[in-house]
């Protein structure tokens, strides 16, 4: 993570005082941070996060009726659009799909969205071209055939983002890259991966922060197969 996470030692740090060091993970870190906004009020930030779980595995240790004293050394401010949302947690590997389809169904209120009885399943989605990050943009172009895109993955075969066509004509027609380059040089990394099992609605949803989503590592599902399936329902 940031601050915290860098991999060397500030010259102005006296470690001299310190008796005992604990090093915490981001997934820790995080889960903390996010404890002490949703059960204290305290808006932190990471770093706070990891100050409290290394006092609560230090506390572990101590006798009973001591008392720890903790510096949360940052606010939340920088962290606004990234721990605490739910959909950066997900899309960074620190909860799962479940968990982010929960905060986002609404539980005080009825939920009136379309698609709740439907899942991306029902859409019967084609599996999508793939092709390897390391492969030219002629041979991704050949692979494409009459789709819009195609996707790309690195060698264990893990999908890592997307070769579209407005991405290849812009950055060809600049001059920008040309069709002998690889083509990890014309990538698009901003998309979503989801499971066929998520409702239709939460998909319309996602739709509002991204415009393509990855389905199980072998399908793009688009705005268009949502519409065209919500006007066959309609």
């Amino acid at each position: 993570m940031e601050g915290t996470g860098y991999d060397f030692i500030p010259r102005v740090l006296d470690r001299c005082p310190v008796d005992k060091w604990y090093k915490s993970t981001d997934s820790d870190t995080f889960a903390y941070s996010r404890r002490l906004i949703k059960e204290e009020g305290m808006f932190v930030g990471g770093s706070s996060g990891a100050a409290l779980w290394a006092a609560i595995q230090e506390g572990k240790k101590m006798e009973a009726g001591k008392r720890i004293v903790i510096i949360l050394p940052d606010s939340v401010r920088n962290y606004m659009t990234k721990y605490l949302s739910d959909d950066w947690m997900y899309v960074n590997g620190f909860i799962d799909e479940k968990k982010v389809l929960e905060s986002y169904t609404p539980k005080l209120v009825e939920n009136r969205a379309w698609g709740q009885n439907h899942t991306v399943g029902d859409l019967k989605l084609e599996k999508s071209p793939r092709i390897k990050a390391s492969s030219t943009i002629k041979e991704a172009i050949k692979e494409m055939g009459t789709s819009t895109q195609v996707l790309v993955t690195d060698d264990s075969d893990k999908v890592i983002g997307l070769f579209t066509t407005d991405i290849a004509m812009d950055k060809i027609s600049k001059g920008k890259i040309v069709t002998s380059d690889t083509v990890d040089n014309c990538l698009m990394k901003i998309f979503r991966k989801t499971s066929k099992d998520i409702p239709l609605s939460e998909l319309a949803r996602i739709f509002t922060i991204t415009r393509f989503v990855v389905v199980d590592e072998e399908s793009v599902v688009t705005h268009h197969d949502l519409l065209n399936f919500f006007d066959e329902k309609s």
